[in-house]
């Protein structure tokens, strides 16, 4: 059984990337099984080197748009697929580029979208694609949060035919 104390130290240290690779690493290691494929994730914000949470609440919501408007920052996505004792991980970073936003704006969307329990404040498979001028990653489908062409090709290499 893992010290959860000492997991959260050891977190702490890693950088952004790091951390969201190990957070879908440890994910899935939670519920491995040697007789089956497990898939975990983690999504994450990073802006200036700093992991972005959720805010929980709409003042923090405002507080993180207002930050991130007019801004470039990074949304990591991770996955880990577990396979027959082997280990597949994969990390897109994508380059989100916020357009700048009034006040108003930020506080109609975040009563519209409720992005509360989001990363950044956004949901960005709702309306949240609409606060932004640019985005630029490797495996567009990782935004939503699952690199989907990444996902197939480490299965295939499991064993997998796909399609």
């Amino acid at each position: 059984m893992l010290d959860e104390e000492a997991v959260k130290d050891s977190l702490k240290k890693l950088n952004p990337v790091e951390l969201a690779s190990e957070l879908a690493y440890l994910k899935a290691k939670s519920i491995e099984d040697l007789n089956r494929c497990i898939l975990g994730g983690d999504q994450l914000v990073s802006y200036k080197g700093q992991v972005l949470g959720k805010p929980r609440t709409e003042s923090k919501a405002i507080e993180m748009l207002s930050t991130l408007q007019g801004e470039t920052h990074q949304l990591i996505t991770s996955i880990c697929l577990l396979n027959s004792g082997k280990i597949y991980k994969y990390t897109d970073i994508a380059q989100m580029k916020m357009k700048t936003l009034k006040q108003a704006q930020i506080e109609r969307y975040i009563k519209k979208d409720r992005p509360l329990e989001c990363a950044g404040s956004y949901k960005i498979e709702s309306l949240g694609i609409t606060l932004f001028d640019e985005i630029d990653c490797q495996d567009f489908s990782a935004i939503q949060g699952i690199p989907l062409m990444k996902l197939t090709s480490m299965l295939q290499n499991c064993g997998y035919e796909i399609p």
